[in-house]
């Protein structure tokens, strides 16, 4: 058995497919070495996207005001406005003229 004397990953497969027995040229190893590093590269866009998207909906929940602390947020538009306290009516004394120069 001869030693391998390679630092390529294609090549170290080739000669290991001979050790084995296994029939790979290394046209088709380095094709399977680099759809796994597309693969590899895939994943890891996925893992930064999905941080990404983590962080946004944790900001978004940060900027939105909890509902169950305002309880007006449970009450219709309408009743809202019903429970708005009107101003005192207009006291009757007349107002003073305005004087016009």
């Amino acid at each position: 058995m001869e030693a391998i004397k390679t630092t390529q990953d294609a090549e170290i497969l080739n000669a290991l497919c001979g050790v084995f027995g296994i029939e790979a040229d290394l046209e088709t190893i380095n094709a399977i070495l680099e759809d796994h590093e597309h693969a590899k590269e895939q994943e890891k866009t996925k893992a930064e996207m999905r941080e990404t998207l983590q962080a946004e909906i944790k900001a978004q929940q940060k900027a939105l005001i909890p509902i169950a602390t305002q309880q007006q947020a449970l009450v219709p538009l309408t009743a809202q406005n019903a429970l708005v306290t009107p101003p005192p009516p207009p006291s009757h004394s007349p107002r003073p003229a305005l004087k016009i120069i």
